[in-house]
């Protein structure tokens, strides 16, 4: 919980990356359902 916290203080400043977590999710989706 306490790396989640210090990475969300970080992203404070900035713009948040949740775009970039979204493509990571979508991108690994896709692997998985190629694998099926």
């Amino acid at each position: 919980m306490e790396q989640t916290k210090e990475h969300k203080e970080r992203n404070k400043g900035g713009r948040p990356k949740k775009e970039a977590t979204e493509k990571l999710k979508y991108r690994i989706a896709v692997k998985m359902t190629a694998a099926d």
